[in-house]
């Protein structure tokens, strides 16, 4: 039996209470509109998971707790390219992690996006059953009594958090005493080293390769202990920038026909959205809508066509321009320039890593984003002129 729903009508317990009374076998997929993700259960117990938000993959998740660094990360992964060997494998052959650590940690990875689940407002969940993903999972055997248990007590710690830290949009944590940084708890560590009385609370989660409610953990354990204040400085105002130095585009194929999916669409479907941002020529904010719509009808053909031709377009868009996988980005503009810009911790994340060594293709496999999130951002930049793009070269971190 396969059952699906709004978590507004049908809470989360509720839903993990039918799974395990019922000793169902299957997959449960939870949606927001932003991150998808699975919960993979059998006989009733939860044995795994998996999430479409790549702070909790499996590298971004060993960079975040202090395992590996994005420079190792880098060279997994493309290693990995070549391969097509698991990443966990490759990391314990290059030695940078054992093998009881990498399962520890995976079943970690496991357990800590579930309980994520719990912090969720709202969204929509589906639950298929008898279906299994068909590759080997590091089993966490957890069962639904231990899962609501935890599940709470991360909902109350939220609540407690909120407490000291009622928005994060904007805030910045202002040192005003001493941080006593642990050596022997290296995400804690990390999150304290990254506070600079600038970065805000979201740039400081880029920067960690970790979620924000990790990050808001950790700031509001310091801000009971009145070490930090949380800040909300005023939006720098954008100084007016240089028009862009004239390309010449690089010829690319045409790119695929889009206009089956802005047609007569009625204003109450759920593709008018996708149907106005594509008309106003934004790809990203279209194709993060269209995924958004399809993983409500995920048998549509017509949806997987037309994401696929839009990813295309990006990809062909970006190519244009000169932002090609071997390509050297190299700043633009001057710190004193960038600091009066108005930039997203995206593209701050993005430009602290350009130092004129990293090729493009290096900096997306370390970005905490989709690679095409991470593209259109490039883009933005180089438009901009925040950036410029050399000539290609053969240099990586590899």
């Amino acid at each position: 039996m396969s059952i699906s729903g709004s978590l507004l009508t049908m809470e989360l317990p509720e839903i993990f209470q039918w799974l395990g009374h019922s000793r169902k076998t299957g997959t449960l997929r939870v949606d927001n509109d932003d991150v998808e993700k699975q919960v993979y259960l059998r006989q009733g117990l939860i044995i795994s998971s998996a999430s479409s938000s790549p702070t909790e993959y499996l590298g971004h998740f060993l960079v975040a707790h202090g395992y590996i660094s994005e420079l190792e990360l880098a060279k997994a992964m493309e290693v990995q390219d070549t391969s097509k060997t698991l990443l966990g494998k490759i990391l314990v052959t290059l030695g940078v992690i054992t093998q009881g650590e990498l399962e520890a940690m995976m079943r970690m990875k496991a357990e800590e996006s579930i309980f994520d689940l719990f912090t969720w407002q709202d969204g929509r969940f589906a639950f298929t059953d008898g279906e299994l993903p068909p590759y080997k999972m590091i089993p966490i055997a957890l069962d639904v009594e231990t899962l609501l248990l935890r599940g709470a007590q991360r909902l109350d710690e939220w609540r407690q958090i909120r407490e000291w830290i009622p928005e994060t949009q904007g805030a910045v944590p202002f040192v005003i005493d001493d941080l006593d940084i642990p050596e022997d708890d290296p995400q804690t560590r990390l999150i304290l080293e990254c506070i600079d009385n600038e970065r805000t609370i979201e740039a400081i989660a880029l920067e960690v390769h970790t979620s924000e409610f990790q990050v808001c953990r950790v700031l509001s354990r310091e801000l009971e202990k009145k070490t930090l204040e949380l800040v909300h400085p005023p939006r720098p105002v954008a100084a007016p920038a240089p028009k862009p130095e004239p390309r010449r585009p690089i010829p690319v194929a045409p790119p695929p026909p889009i206009t089956p999916i802005i047609g007569a669409i009625n204003d109450g479907s759920p593709l008018a959205p996708v149907r106005r941002s594509l008309l106003a020529g934004d790809l990203a904010a279209a194709l993060k809508q269209l995924e958004a719509v399809r993983r409500q009808n995920p048998d549509s053909l017509l949806l997987r066509d037309q994401i696929q031709a839009i990813e295309r377009r990006i990809r062909d868009e970006v190519a244009a321009i000169g932002i090609q996988p071997t390509a050297i980005p190299q700043r633009a503009r001057t710190n004193e320039e960038l600091t009066r810009a108005t930039l997203s911790p995206q593209e701050l994340f993005i430009l602290s890593r350009i130092n004129g060594e990293f090729d493009v293709q290096t900096i997306l496999k370390i970005c905490p984003m989709s690679q095409l999130e991470s593209l259109v951002l490039f883009r933005n930049l180089l438009l901009r002129g925040h950036i410029r793009v050399e000539a290609q070269s053969t240099v990586s971190a590899g």
